[in-house]
């Protein structure tokens, strides 16, 4: 056996060029490196696959590319890989898996008749919607497919809020309120703890008055995006935030890139997305997606563009993938697109809902 020592190899003008490669065992330590949404031909021992239709990464060992598993570091109190959507102008909820491409399956009916502009928080387990037009939530549990069962009773507000969840606790911030003897916009926010049914319990008051906006946050920051109003304009960029385990009042956070109304927004542990919809200002209904580092405050930066523009969409994640449910571009979509949170650039077509709807509702938990 021969034994070869190099303390030191250096040029002095430029970097050292060894075409040949080192080889271990006869195997180059170069390792190669595809990112493609099918599996690369004529792979060598030790290569790298990014599959970018799934986010999975894996290594070829053995003759076969194996999963490198990443889902503890990326996992949410809040999400998981189920995605549930109402319909907007029913009754009706879908359901599918955000890491795959089947479209949406029937889950079952929330117990309301008319359920537009409802809004609804998660944890890991459990997902719970208002409903539009009564001051009754419902829940269901989301790895078994059935109706909604009453949860409890809002206050103030029926419809319109801007929801956000740290996994034990919901909290729902504006809206429009017809119960209660309390009508118009709200700036009011109220909470429910998920795992346990009952009333919901004042919070505190948003920086703004309005609905229609949406909300995201981590497991201590709850941040609301926008707010549609009957004022002029009627649509404003503000993004607020309070700290979900902290009752209180909202503190301002920052600005969106435009004015925002019935708009969609969701969350890992460090990163909030929202697509902007209606810009009341412009009298436009925008593509654009912008993001925020949960933890610091600050205006939003663009993330992105859907692949169409539309208002009245929903969202939510699983802490790898974000995704965005229906809307409206003029006519109802059934598309659902996607976004991998960490990284920017624009979403993605995945699979299509059972139904064209706007005004849409979105949780995400476990299939089981």
């Amino acid at each position: 056996m021969s034994t070869i020592k190099v303390d030191t190899v250096k040029n002095r003008s430029s970097a050292i060029n060894l075409p040949n490669n080192f080889k271990i065992g006869g195997l180059s330590i170069i390792q190669g490196y595809t990112s493609s949404g099918s599996e690369p031909g004529s792979p060598s021992t030790g290569d790298f696959w990014w599959d970018s239709s799934n986010d999975k990464l894996y290594r070829y060992i053995n003759s076969e590319f194996k999963q490198i598993a990443i889902a503890a570091a990326t996992s949410i109190a809040w999400g998981g890989d189920r995605a549930l959507v109402t319909s907007g102008s029913g009754v009706h909820i879908d359901y599918f898996d955000m890491t795959g491409t089947s479209n949406a399956a029937d889950f079952g009916d929330l117990s309301g008749s008319s359920n537009s502009n409802d809004r609804g928080v998660s944890n890991t387990s459990r997902a719970i919607f208002t409903r539009n037009t009564s001051d009754s939530m419902d829940y269901v549990a989301i790895a078994t497919p059935g109706n909604g069962t009453n949860f409890g009773n809002l206050i103030h507000t029926d419809r319109g809020q801007a929801p956000c969840s740290d996994g034990t606790y919901g909290v729902f911030g504006g809206g429009y309120g017809t119960i209660n003897s309390s009508g118009g916009f709200q700036n009011s926010i109220f909470y429910v703890t998920i795992a346990t049914p009952g009333n919901a319990t004042d919070f505190g008051d948003r920086t703004v008055t309005g609905g229609y906006g949406s909300g995201a946050g981590n497991a201590t920051r709850g941040l609301f995006f926008g707010v549609f109003t009957n004022t002029s304009p009627s649509t404003s960029n503000v993004i607020d935030y309070v700290t979900i385990a902290s009752p209180g009042n909202a503190t301002d956070f920052g600005d969106l890139s435009n004015p925002s109304g019935f708009n969609a927004a969701a969350s890992d542990a460090t990163r909030a997305v929202c697509a902007t919809g209606l810009d009341s200002v412009a009298s436009t209904i925008r593509n654009n997606i912008d993001y925020v580092t949960v933890a610091n405050t600050g205006n939003a930066t663009d993330f992105g563009d859907l692949t169409v523009a539309k208002e009245d969409s929903s969202a939510c994640g699983n802490g790898t993938r974000i995704v965005f449910n229906g809307g409206s571009t003029g006519s109802n979509v059934n598309t659902v697109e996607y976004i991998t949170v960490q990284t920017p650039g624009n979403a993605t077509d995945l699979l299509d809902l059972t139904v064209a709807c706007n005004r849409t509702t979105s949780c995400a938990g476990n299939a089981a």
